[in-house]
């Protein structure tokens, strides 16, 4: 994540890639007014889900800088739920 300093946008990157390491897709986009940055790393874990699922892939990695988004996909993957995935 990149932040443009106000803490008024946060910038959130993709990056697919298959076993061999191979990057399959990517895509950037930026949040408009976070209210923290966990909000930007579930986000991010809600536009990887959409990717995945758009591409038919059944068997992801989600990985993030936000403990409590992972620990969060960990626990209960119905978590996205909020952020209308």
């Amino acid at each position: 994540m990149m932040t443009n300093g106000s803490n008024k946008a946060i910038g959130i990157e993709l990056i697919s890639r298959n076993s061999a390491g191979t990057c399959l897709a990517w895509k950037a986009k930026v949040i408009e007014n976070p209210s923290e940055p966990d909000i930007a790393g579930a986000w991010a874990a809600k536009e990887a889900s959409i990717l995945a699922k758009s591409r038919g892939w059944m068997d992801i990695i989600i990985e993030g800088n936000s403990a409590l988004v992972i620990s969060s996909l960990q626990q209960d993957s119905r978590v996205l739920d909020f952020l209308g995935q």
